[in-house]
């Protein structure tokens, strides 16, 4: 009979716990959540926005949402700018009510709320519309005057309403082309008559087409950068109408980008200097713009300053024979598969080179920057001392040959060389006479080669 009342009242306070939870704690956590969704300036969802409206003393902009994005509809249609509008809407979907206070008919001036204030529509897929009105900055604290009624004013951070007193150039979109740089294959840059064309070959590698050289990616790298990130300072032609008044007709300068896989054209025509300014036009579409002269001068330059300017270039872990040969002097280094370590090939016998010595030769040979472009495909080598050169560098990957480097002839502390990569000759700084000259009695393990030596005559 104990055990059954004991059951009975464990019963009880089960079902009386479960009362509290539910009567209880869940109206104070609905409290809670009213309270929270009261405090919100707005409550919305991103993707059930249709249009947001915003409307200043000058200004009255509608921006709608479309399936590529935001676009602006009124004053006039063009895309809006995907990163201000995000940034406007993640601002108002987080602004909360701070103080809040009742005012009376007629106070709304004194607050900021009236002609002077902005006004933010926004209305929903289904029809529904919220607003809210932005006034003065407070006197203390970085907060602003705002309301969404006539009958109460509320504080807000003052960052909110700077995200939305936005006028028609700040919420469009100023881009020069819309792309993104992973997607280029090729660029044509056009200059009058002159055409330097520019082909992707490999993950950050360049080729430059016109001569079948590598081009210089950080180079190419830049000028895309601006293309892609650099915004115009201004629209001066809405209709893209006066093509020639903006020099654009024909233009002193043209971009050609091919994109994916189909290479999708976009084309950019710039103008030359006009009262100081560049104009340029997207031939995809409408307005003429304001470019700025920084991608005028990428566009500009001369062809061989898009040339890949490494001498050479080989993947040094292949390496496993060295050649240096220069006046009576031929040395042979091979490295040993298994111990990795070098040995200068002599007789009596081979003796153990420092690893370090190697290490630094080949970072000198793989440094090398080219200083001049001198001749492609030269046919007179003798004129540069590279017909029978002064030192000759051979590295091979067993009995492939990697590379094979010539040097000539010295000018203004300077040296002729040419690889066998490609029949171009080019001037590189003179000192690579002095770094690549290796001679055994510098390289050469002394301690190692003694200890060996030591060993066989015991």
């Amino acid at each position: 009979m104990k055990g059954r009342n004991l059951l009975l009242m464990f019963l009880v306070f089960i079902l009386l716990g479960g009362y509290v939870y539910l009567v209880e704690i869940k109206q104070h956590e609905k409290k809670q959540k009213a309270e929270e969704a009261a405090a919100k300036l707005f409550d919305f969802v991103k993707d059930s926005l249709a249009t947001v409206e915003i409307v200043k003393a000058k200004d009255h902009i509608v921006v709608a949402k479309t399936e590529s994005g935001w676009k602006i509809i009124q004053p006039l249609e063009t895309d809006a700018d995907e990163s201000v509008m995000n940034t406007l809407l993640n601002n108002l979907k987080d602004a909360k009510k701070e103080q809040e206070f009742e005012v009376k008919p007629g106070e709304w001036a004194s607050y900021g709320l009236g002609n002077r204030g902005i006004k933010v529509k926004l209305t929903f897929r289904d029809g529904r519309t919220d607003s809210a009105f932005f006034g003065d900055p407070t006197p203390v604290g970085s907060n602003a005057f705002a309301a969404k009624d006539s009958t109460h004013v509320f504080t807000v951070k003052n960052y909110i309403k700077s995200s939305v007193d936005k006028n028609l150039f700040a919420l469009r979109d100023k881009r020069y082309l819309r792309f993104k740089r992973d997607q280029v294959q090729k660029i044509v840059l056009i200059r009058g008559k002159e055409k330097i064309e520019l082909e992707k070959s490999g993950p950050n590698e360049w080729r430059l087409v016109n001569l079948d050289r590598p081009a210089d990616g950080g180079k190419i790298g830049a000028l895309l950068s601006k293309l892609e990130f650099n915004r115009t300072k201004g629209f001066v032609d809405e209709e893209g109408k006066q093509l020639r008044k903006y020099g654009l007709e024909p233009p002193a300068y043209k971009v050609e980008l091919y994109l994916g896989p189909e290479r999708a054209k976009q084309v950019l025509r710039i103008s030359k200097k006009l009262h100081g300014k560049y104009y340029a036009w997207d031939e995809s579409r409408k307005p003429i713009f304001e470019l700025d002269e920084a991608v005028v001068t990428d566009i500009s330059r001369p062809l061989n300053e898009y040339r890949n300017k490494d001498f050479a270039k080989v993947d040094r872990e292949k390496v496993n024979r060295i050649e240096i040969l220069y006046g009576d002097t031929s040395l042979v280094c091979t490295q040993d598969s298994l111990e990795k370590e070098w040995y200068l090939q002599q007789k009596p016998e081979p003796a153990r080179v420092k690893k370090a010595k190697i290490s630094t030769f080949l970072s000198n040979l793989d440094f090398k920057t080219i200083r001049e472009f001198v001749s492609d495909n030269p046919t007179n080598l003798a004129r540069y001392g590279l017909e029978k050169p002064r030192l000759v560098v051979r590295l091979f990957n067993n009995k492939d040959l990697l590379l094979e480097a010539r040097f000539g002839k010295v000018k203004d502390k300077k040296v002729y060389a040419m690889t066998n990569q490609y029949n171009s000759v080019y001037l590189i700084d003179a000192v690579a006479l002095k770094q690549l000259k290796l001679k055994a009695d510098d390289i050469i393990d002394r301690l190692t080669h003694l200890e060996t030596g030591k060993q066989k005559s015991s």
